[in-house]
């Protein structure tokens, strides 16, 4: 009996000391660990530092000597917070429990071009509807559809209703601005209503190596009919700076149709798939850790240019008119003749 007891503490003691070893020790929760911790990460997955030209090692120098022991939380979050704006990226932030960092300069340093008011009173007006989370209304001989963000979630059915409603018109208007994105597989739900054939609009590179330029073999994006009802018809997509992330996708894949025409300004960017960790200290960080080509080789992450660029005049603003809008309109007039 004694051998027995004698045999199960040694099995125990080999069994602890196995998890030791198969298990890693978590990093130390100081100032410096965390740093190094968010540097190197950042360092091996980010998708834009030779795109942007961006010297990580240099802006390690920078603000490691900032990293102190003893200093405090929010001097900690203010420092990494500076160190990330440096990759001037939307799809990069820090989260801790009293703060959230992000980069809005994509379309805070650019003119708003978009003010919805105008366009609730002078042009949905009390008549549209609201399908889903499409907004419609007829102007003129163009049906209006406004798409505020693709996290709202829409069917197919209410896609086949709008170009069904909208069948005699000459032209479809489009309107995705101030859309900052959200699920990415609607860009396929909504696209594939454009086409009758399956295209390629997009190619998709991942980080898969520690070099700043080592990317897997892309992933081929295709846009595939959607078995519900065809536009094929002039289409006007209306676009502005906060356009971002799957808009800015989604732009991109309307590009490629030669019915579709875009009108306003550049969309905002936004064209790596952004990944997440946690640091040591429980906060979270996310960037981006791909980079999406357009099929020409166009790298989308500064956004995508309009076929016409169009600025939202104020002053017509103030009386209640849409620059963009009425660009749009006259287009399509004129193109019916």
């Amino acid at each position: 009996m004694k051998k027995t007891w004698v045999f199960f503490i040694a099995l125990s003691l080999l069994t602890l000391s196995c998890e030791k070893a198969l298990f890693e020790e978590q990093p130390a929760d100081n100032p410096a660990q965390n740093f190094k911790e968010l540097w190197t990460t950042v360092d091996k997955k980010y998708s834009f530092f030779a795109y942007k030209n961006i010297d990580w090692d240099s802006i390690r120098k920078v603000y490691r000597p900032q990293v102190k022991p003893g200093m405090s939380r929010v001097q900690l979050f203010d420092v990494f917070s500076q160190m990330l704006g440096e990759l001037r990226d939307g799809h990069v932030n820090l989260s801790s429990t009293f703060d959230v960092s992000r980069y809005w300069g994509y379309y805070l340093e650019h003119p708003a071009n978009f003010d919805y008011e105008v366009i609730e009173r002078n042009f949905l007006g009390e008549e549209h509807e609201i399908t889903g989370p499409f907004k419609n209304t007829w102007l003129n001989s163009a049906g209006y559809i406004y798409y505020g963000s693709f996290g709202s979630s829409f069917s197919e059915s209410q896609v086949n209703y709008l170009l069904t409603k909208y069948r005699n018109a000459d032209a479809l208007i489009i309107d995705v601005r101030n859309n900052g994105g959200g699920y990415t597989r609607l860009i396929q739900e909504l696209a594939g209503h454009f086409t009758s054939e399956k295209y390629l609009y997009a190619k998709e590179y991942y980080q898969n190596g520690p070099g700043h330029e080592d990317f897997a073999p892309p992933k081929k994006k295709h846009i595939e009919p959607s078995g519900g009802v065809t536009w094929s018809k002039p289409v006007i997509l209306i676009t502005n700076r906060q356009c971002y992330s799957a808009t800015n996708t989604f732009a991109l894949a309307m590009k490629q149709l030669d019915h579709v025409t875009i009108v306003g300004d550049r969309t905002g960017g936004g064209g790596g798939i952004p990944i997440s960790a946690e640091l040591p200290n429980g906060w979270t960080y996310r960037f981006s850790a791909s980079k999406t080509l357009g099929p020409d080789g166009f790298n989308i992450e500064h956004g995508i240019p309009p076929d016409y660029k169009i600025n939202l005049d104020e002053n017509e603003a103030l009386e209640g008119k849409d620059t963009m809008i009425e660009f749009a309109l006259d287009l399509i007039s004129e193109e019916k003749k």
